[in-house]
């Protein structure tokens, strides 16, 4: 077949047979996709992919970087994220680029969760692990460009991370703690955190890995909802995945029978948005030694598939309500962190 160039009067694309040549990639192949069956997903995490970018998001001291190393962990050993949170059944190398903790407690939590950690971290699972401690002099990924509202990406700083992850046997995971430290935009505009998501988004397609943005949350908002993520709703919006973290309030804590004393070592995770899968479990979490993480013994929600709770009591012997009417988004108070 003969391809003509002619002209084109909508951009300022060339035009050839007709079709805009220089950005569309090649057409997909419809009659491929209706006859034939289509793979299962490549979930990293349940719910992310490859090329998928994911938020991990809570206020100030409540666990999110000991999430992300047991999260790190698990994608680099295959198994399930506190037994609950299906992860793909192919482990994979995790490069985890942190700019607010230091060595020194990188290297407690680290040998903290070894301790913990049945069976141990065999090398295998510790040759996929790839931390970096960026604290002081983390890469702005994106920069606010001159004209008002415009975003210039560091080249060299993404090219270094790409020529890093196709560097790795098997990439799989990119997490970097936490977003702000990464770019110098306004987290409030639409635009540019819309340009930021696409270019991580990127980043993931061209090296295979799933990226998690850590997140910090907005005081204003309903604690784990995903309008508590601070920012522009282009955040959550465009993230394929969202997960927060929050402190259990102290109904919650009566609930379940925690000692107000001992509230502070309890952590709720769960999943406001999650695309192409069902909502993940939700989880109450324990803190142990180093601030590790591991799934309570009062995980005791229904909604989302765990056993029958018991009935909190009530006065006079009523019979009170039942829990998973007491643990809601709603009734979490408004607490200082």
């Amino acid at each position: 077949m003969v391809t003509q160039s002619v002209p084109n009067t909508s951009g300022g694309l060339t035009v050839i047979g007709g079709k805009p040549f220089g950005f569309l990639p090649k057409e997909d192949d419809i009659r491929m996709f209706r006859d034939t069956t289509p793979p299962a997903p490549d979930w990293i995490i349940e719910g992310l992919e490859p090329g998928d970018v994911g938020i991990l998001s809570a206020a100030g001291a409540t666990g999110k970087s000991m999430f992300c190393l047991s999260l790190a962990v698990v994608v680099a050993s295959g198994k399930n994220l506190f037994g609950k949170w299906a992860v793909g059944g192919n482990p994979g190398d995790v490069t985890y680029l942190y700019a607010e903790d230091g060595q020194a407690t990188m290297h407690r939590r680290m040998h903290a969760l070894a301790q913990i950690t049945l069976g141990g971290l065999p090398d295998s699972v510790v040759d996929r692990l790839h931390f970096y401690c960026l604290r002081g002099n983390p890469p702005k990924f994106a920069t606010q460009g001159f004209q008002r509202g415009s975003v210039d990406k560091n080249a060299a700083a993404l090219n270094e991370i790409v020529m890093l992850l196709r560097s790795q046997a098997t990439p799989r995971l990119l997490i970097i703690d936490p977003l702000v430290k990464f770019h110098s935009l306004d987290e409030n505009s639409n635009e540019q955190m819309n340009d930021f998501i696409d270019l991580m988004a990127r980043l993931g397609t061209e090296t295979g890995v799933g990226v998690i943005l850590v997140h910090h949350e907005t005081k204003s908002g309903e604690a784990g909802s995903q309008n508590a993520i601070r920012g522009a709703g282009a955040i959550v919006n465009e993230a394929r995945w969202a997960v927060t973290l929050r402190k259990l309030s102290v109904k919650e804590a009566q609930a379940v029978g925690i000692d107000e004393d001992e509230r502070w070592k309890y952590v709720f995770a769960s999943s406001p948005k999650v695309n192409g899968t069902g909502k993940l479990p939700d989880l109450i979490l324990e803190r142990g030694p180093s601030g590790v993480l591991s799934l309570s013994a009062k995980h005791w929600l229904t909604k989302n598939g765990f056993r029958t709770p018991p009935v909190v009591g009530g006065e006079n012997g009523r019979p009170g309500k039942a829990l998973q009417d007491v643990i809601t988004a709603s009734e979490v108070e408004d607490e200082e962190d």
